[in-house]
């Protein structure tokens, strides 16, 4: 005779919400070995309410950069144009956007001081984040190349983002309470380059 399982109780999307954001903070200001007690307790819920959320802190981590990164890459408000010079500069608006974020840059920073202790890491970020960014751009890419110019699309969306963003993620590496600025015109000038 098998056991009726009850069903748990529902996850409440505000506590949720609570939780990420409290991890965010903590992550930034003390890295990833911030402990998941004080994560609750900044978030003022119990820890079996957090692990009810998060399995564990990799988990926490992880949806915490994917959570950032939809914000500015929402496959629903994002525009599928008729050109690719025009969805190009839609992503790369959204790319100097999420690049200049103030908790962007704070996170990125933290995540370079908490990298060498907690290596694994790295590849959390890395999926979470530039690898979800890279594959909207693949996708522009492939949707508006009939005849595959700018295949492999995953190797050209990469220089995209890079091209893009790589004076944001130095100056934000090198300079002390740096505030991020893009020329005028640079993003017209890069889209141009990747969309001949």
């Amino acid at each position: 005779m098998t056991q009726t399982q009850r069903p748990g109780r529902p996850k409440d999307p505000e506590k949720a919400k609570a939780i990420m954001h409290s991890a965010a903070q903590l992550f930034m200001s003390h890295g990833f070995g911030v402990s998941m007690d004080k994560i609750a307790q900044n978030a003022g819920v119990s820890k079996q309410t957090l692990y009810s959320h998060f399995p564990n802190k990799d988990a926490l981590f992880e949806n915490v950069i994917a959570g950032k990164m939809a914000t500015f890459f929402d496959e629903t408000q994002m525009p599928r144009s008729q050109t690719l010079t025009d969805e190009l500069m839609d992503r790369g608006q959204r790319i100097l956007d999420l690049m200049s974020d103030p908790e962007v840059i704070e996170m990125r920073v933290a995540l370079i001081m908490s990298i060498k202790q907690h290596p694994h890491i790295s590849e959390l970020f890395n999926e979470a984040g530039p690898q979800t960014l890279c594959r909207h751009i693949a996708s522009s890419f492939q949707r508006h190349d009939p005849d595959g110019r700018f295949a492999p699309y995953d190797q050209t969306a990469m220089a995209f983002v890079h091209a893009l963003a790589g004076h944001l993620m130095f100056g934000a590496l090198h300079t002390p309470n740096y505030q991020p600025q893009t020329p005028e015109g640079f993003l017209e000038s890069m889209v141009a380059r990747f969309s001949r």
